[in-house]
């Protein structure tokens, strides 16, 4: 039997998710968006999970913030002055 798709994860749920709400909700938010294409717009919310302390979230933070590129390692850093984007 198929499984059932699940809507898209959106930054508005990922900011959800980052208030106190048990880890495993993060964990799962945070899952199912790394299966998707990540957009610019979550950059903020994905840093924040980075100092999650459940180690599962921070894994698909990072690998979120990897599939953006340079656009998730320089959004708003004055570290990466030469970058445009």
């Amino acid at each position: 039997m198929p499984q059932k798709r699940l809507p898209k994860v959106t930054t508005a749920d990922l900011l959800a998710a980052l208030t106190p709400a048990g880890s495993f909700s993060r964990y799962d938010i945070f899952e199912r968006y790394c299966k998707q294409a990540p957009t610019a717009d979550a950059i903020p919310a994905l840093r924040s999970a980075l100092a999650d302390t459940y180690h599962a979230t921070v894994k698909c933070a990072a690998k979120s913030l990897r599939k953006l590129g340079a656009r998730g390692r320089c959004h708003g850093r004055s570290s990466c002055r030469g970058f445009a984007g």
